[in-house]
């Protein structure tokens, strides 16, 4: 049986972000589904699932709220961090 040598950590980060032109801070993204039952009428939905991506973001006033991902944008760039050096460059 092999052997784990490395160390690993696992820690929060909260990221500082605009939530609709507002500061906030980003926690985390919530996957939300739910099922949708099918239509009893002739012709009707056959039902199915919807889901979509959330983001977990506080508000200044500490309210805690659940933001579509397209609402918000982070303040500081890890993209540049993360791929300098490659042939990608990211917009500020």
């Amino acid at each position: 049986m092999g052997r784990l040598d490395s160390q690993i950590t696992i820690s929060r980060e909260y990221r500082p972000c605009y939530y609709l032109g507002e500061k906030a801070l980003f926690h985390t993204l919530e996957y939300y589904q739910r099922v949708i039952p099918p239509d009893l009428m002739i012709g009707g939905h056959n039902g199915g699932m919807h889901s979509e991506m959330f983001a977990i973001v506080e508000l200044q006033n500490g309210k805690l709220i659940r933001a579509k991902i397209n609402e918000i944008k982070f303040i500081d760039s890890k993209c540049t961090e993360i791929l300098k050096g490659y042939f990608y460059e990211c917009d500020k």
